[in-house]
């Protein structure tokens, strides 16, 4: 992400904006390079932050969703469920299941009873957090194991909120052939 060419920056700040331009080209997350390289993963985030308010860095673009992460079985502590806050939740994404809260994902949550579904994603400046909660029924939860993610389609997830088991939506058999003779 380029930004005005003309723009003064101290020698920490070209420090700071190379590492954010070797991330953005490295394909890894924010988090991932940051580990590799020994940086705090905020510090990255907020001199990002910086550097696009100084003019030196484009903002970063509202997010297109491509992937959502469906988070199964239960966490490591049973109080983590009672987290409210998005923050909450995105400390969970990040510590306990090692993905990017800040990455361009949904991540959605249900509890115990399956009858509420939290969805946590990050947009420009700020966490959001939509729930849904069922007054009668319940979501059919995809299960493949206890601590796995499962990850769906847009498609699957409003199938998921509507109320359809997507384990049992199959769709056709995939043939392949080598010849129409």
């Amino acid at each position: 992400m380029a930004g005005k060419d003309n723009v003064k920056l101290t020698e920490r700040q070209q420090y700071w904006l190379k590492h954010i331009r070797a991330c953005d080209t490295s394909g890894q997350t924010t988090i991932d390079y940051a580990r590799e390289h020994g940086i705090k993963v905020k510090s990255l985030y907020s001199v990002r932050k910086a550097l696009a308010e100084k003019g030196a860095l484009l903002p970063t673009p509202l997010p297109h969703f491509q992937k959502v992460e469906i988070i199964g079985g239960r966490p490591a502590s049973a109080s983590q469920w009672h987290v409210q806050l998005p923050n909450g939740l995105a400390v969970l994404v990040e510590d306990t299941l090692r993905l990017d809260p800040f990455a361009e994902q949904l991540y959605v949550f249900c509890n115990r009873r399956r009858n509420n579904i939290k969805v946590l994603y990050w947009e420009a400046n700020g966490f959001c957090l939509w729930q849904k909660r069922l007054e009668k029924s319940r979501f059919y939860w995809p299960r493949k194991s206890r601590d796995e993610v499962v990850t769906l389609t847009a498609q699957q997830l409003n199938w998921l909120l509507d109320g359809y088991d997507i384990s049992r939506l199959q769709p056709h058999e995939k043939l392949c052939y080598s010849s129409v003779l």
